[in-house]
């Protein structure tokens, strides 16, 4: 995953540098945290995505009704925080997974609302069997 940081509000940006978020091509979401405005992303952390994009050869895997390379899998969904404006992400954390060893599932286009005074994050994203909701506190991404 790539970022890139404006400081004209977004008039221009500066080169665009590579994360330590491994990621296949897919969206991600990142939003501010009401209280703290750390940074909170949610994405596909697919571990074997850098080694796709330096064009090293990988396994076909099924997922649903597709096969693909291991490195375009988007699972599993995490979530992480910055609290030094993307610099560095800490607390990552899978909301959903794949079910099994060797069976893969696909996530995708995440979103997320805050409520209760920012103290519960509604996230939603879409899966192979349908969209899915969760409704999690705002302390399990800060790990506790």
């Amino acid at each position: 995953m790539g970022k890139a940081f404006s400081k004209d509000r977004g008039a221009t940006w500066a080169e665009e540098q590579l994360t330590k978020l491994p990621s296949p091509c897919a969206p991600e979401f990142i939003t501010r945290i009401p209280g703290t405005g750390d940074l909170l992303i949610l994405w596909c952390n697919n571990p074997h995505a850098p080694a796709l994009a330096r064009s090293q050869q990988q396994p076909t895997v099924q997922v649903a009704q597709l096969k693909i390379a291991l490195g375009h899998v988007r699972s599993p969904m995490s979530s992480a925080v910055s609290r030094d404006e993307g610099q560095t992400w800490e607390h990552v954390r899978d909301i959903a997974r794949n079910p099994a060893e060797g069976v893969y599932s696909d996530y995708g286009y995440p979103g997320l609302t805050f409520i209760d005074n920012g103290k519960i994050a509604l996230v939603h994203y879409n899966a192979t069997d349908g969209i899915h909701l969760a409704r999690i506190g705002v302390e399990w991404f800060y790990g506790k």
